[in-house]
């Protein structure tokens, strides 16, 4: 959902304002997300719906993944005015962290509709940190976000292939709205060099359809919580 810093180079380079508008973007993006977690908190406890809580756990690692953008973004906030040059690696790391954390999510959103149907006898848990760590780790070598963005197309792709009654499903809606919000990274990566207004266009749309998700979560949470999991009614 969060793909690496695409352009940001460019970006940011000279361009404080550039630097506001990012920050302001993920910090909001990053607070949707916690509140969506906490949010759903009494549902789960309530009910210890195993869907629930890969639910919730996939916001909590959007938030942590778009928490790890914004490091970069003041990391560039405050090296680029005084000409500080960190080694790459550190530069980078926030990428790698980034990678981790937005795959852990997006497996997570796929588990939260397929729970009752994995096996017992597999530790998901570690199946879900290997695969991300994998993502990761290519990512890393490669230097490539094209690696990442394909990989999580995928995972996105086999979330919304994997929900059950499409046709009734309010969770398919729920999660084409993220599909929809992380195809809009696709510009940014095609044109990395988008301007401040396309970058501020594109990152309001995205907000939007956070917020759309997050009313969504608020409803479900306050129809009959004790009856039905809030995965029902989004």
């Amino acid at each position: 959902m969060a793909p690496p810093f695409p352009g940001m180079g460019g970006f940011f380079r000279g361009n404080p304002f550039g630097i506001a508008t990012e920050g302001v973007y993920l910090v909001i993006i990053a607070a949707i997300c916690l509140f969506i977690y906490f949010k759903t908190k009494e549902s789960f406890e309530l009910t210890r719906h195993q869907g629930i809580r890969y639910f919730r756990n996939a916001f909590l690692f959007f938030s942590l993944a778009f928490f790890f953008r914004f490091l970069f973004v003041i990391i560039h906030l405050y090296t680029i005015p005084y000409q500080i040059h960190l080694p790459r690696e550190i530069m980078q790391a926030g990428l790698w962290l980034n990678a981790y954390a937005s795959s852990m999510a997006i497996i997570s959103l796929a588990f939260s509709t397929l729970w009752k149907r994995l096996p017992d006898k597999i530790n998901w848990t570690l199946v879900m940190n290997a695969v991300s760590i994998a993502i990761m780790a290519g990512t890393f070598f490669t230097r490539s976000p094209h690696l990442l963005l394909l990989s999580q197309a995928a995972l996105i792709a086999f979330a919304i292939f994997a929900i059950p009654n499409k046709k009734t499903s309010k969770v398919y809606l729920t999660y084409l709205l993220f599909l929809v919000a992380w195809a809009l990274n696709f510009i940014l990566i095609i044109i990395p060099r988008f301007s401040i207004a396309g970058r501020g266009i594109v990152y309001a749309a995205q907000v939007v359809l956070f917020i759309i998700i997050l009313r969504k979560v608020i409803r479900a949470t306050h129809h009959d919580k004790e009856t039905r999991p809030v995965g029902s009614h989004l």
